[in-house]
C-alpha cells in the first residue's frame, strides 16, 4: 500500500455497504441503524459529505452498485453485509465464551468495535489500521464519542510487530480474545500471513479465536481467484497499490494450518469470492 494514500478499498466497502443498506434485495443484510451511524461515521471522518451519504443510501445507487460489482465480482455486493454479518456474530459468541479483547486488524471504517463497545462495556475493543486510514477513522471516532473502551492505533504491521504494538497499549498476551481481520489476508503475501498467525497466537490467551476472510487460489495459474475478470480486478487492485498477493482453496486450509498453533474452528463458508473463517488456538 502507498504510504501516505488512504485506503480506497475501504472507502469502497463503505460505499458499498451504504448501498447495500437500501437494496431491497438484501433487505435487512445492512441494518439502517448500522448504514446511519455508518454514514455519520464517513462524514466525520471527512472523507464523504451529507450530499454524497444520501445519494449512496438511495435505491438508484443502489441498483447500479449491485449491477457494476456482479459483472466483475458476482456475489460480492452481497458479501459485503455477509461479512458484517459473520465477524459481529462470532464476536458476540467470543464474548459470550469469556472473550475480554477484541482486536480488528485492517479495521478501514468497519463499526463492530464502535457498535459492540457500549453493550459490553467490560470488553476491550482496538483496532489498528495503516496509519493514514486509521487517522481519518480517529477523527471520527472523536466526533462520535467513542466509547472510552474503544482504542485506534494507526501503525503499519510491516514496519512493526504485532507483539511490540500491543505491548505498548497494555494488552493482556493472557486473556481470551477474539482477532478479526476483514478483507485483509488477500493483500499479505504467504509468508506473511504464516507470520500474522503466528503472532496472533503469541499475543492471545487459550480459548482465543481468530475470525477472518480470503480468497481463493488458481493453483493453474499460481494467483489469486478474483472472479471472471481475474485479470481486470487484480489489475485494478494493483493500480491502487493494494495488490491481492495470497490466497488458499478452501479444501487446502487445514493443511495450510497445520505446522501452526491454529485449527478450523467454523468451517469456511462463501460469501462471494470471499471466505469466511474463524480458528482456535489448538491445545
Amino acid at each position: 500500500m502507498r504510504d501516505n494514500k488512504l485506503s480506497e478499498t475501504a472507502y469502497g466497502v463503505a460505499a458499498v455497504a451504504l448501498a447495500l443498506s437500501a437494496d431491497k434485495t438484501y433487505s435487512g443484510l445492512v441494518p439502517q441503524e448500522y448504514a446511519e451511524q455508518l454514514a455519520r461515521l464517513m462524514r466525520a471522518t471527512g472523507q464523504m459529505t451529507a450530499l454524497g451519504t444520501r445519494i449512496l443510501r438511495s435505491r438508484i445507487m443502489a441498483w447500479l452498485y449491485r449491477t457494476l460489482l456482479e459483472r466483475v465480482m458476482p456475489g460480492q455486493f452481497a458479501a459485503v453485509g455477509q461479512r458484517k454479518t459473520f465477524f459481529e456474530s462470532r464476536a458476540r459468541a467470543a464474548i459470550q465464551r469469556g472473550a475480554s479483547q477484541v482486536l480488528v486488524l485492517g479495521a478501514g471504517y468497519d463499526l463492530l468495535c464502535l457498535r459492540l463497545a457500549p453493550e459490553f462495556p467490560q470488553v476491550r475493543f482496538l483496532e489498528i489500521d495503516h496509519p493514514p486510514t486509521a487517522r481519518a477513522k480517529q477523527r471520527g471516532l472523536l466526533a462520535l464519542d467513542a466509547p472510552e473502551n474503544v482504542g485506534s492505533i494507526p501503525v503499519d504491521l510491516a514496519e512493526h510487530s504485532l507483539r511490540e504494538v500491543l505491548d505498548e497499549t497494555g494488552w493482556d498476551r493472557s486473556a481470551v480474545s477474539l482477532v478479526c481481520a476483514e478483507g485483509l489476508t488477500q493483500y499479505l503475501p504467504e509468508k506473511a500471513v504464516r507470520e500474522l498467525l503466528a503472532e496472533v497466537a503469541l499475543v492471545t490467551g487459550p480459548r482465543s479465536a481468530f475470525a477472518l476472510t480470503f480468497v481463493g487460489w488458481r493453483e493453474n495459474e499460481n494467483r489469486p481467484e478474483a472472479g471472471p475478470q481475474t485479470d481486470r480486478t487484480l489489475a485494478r487492485f494493483s493500480k491502487r497499490g493494494e495488490p491481492w498477493l495470497w490466497g488458499c482453496d478452501p479444501s487446502r486450509l487445514k493443511d495450510f494450518l497445520a505446522s501452526g498453533p491454529w485449527v478450523v474452528a467454523v468451517p469456511p463458508s462463501a460469501a462471494g469470492m470471499d471466505h469466511l473463517v474463524e480458528f482456535e488456538l489448538s491445545s
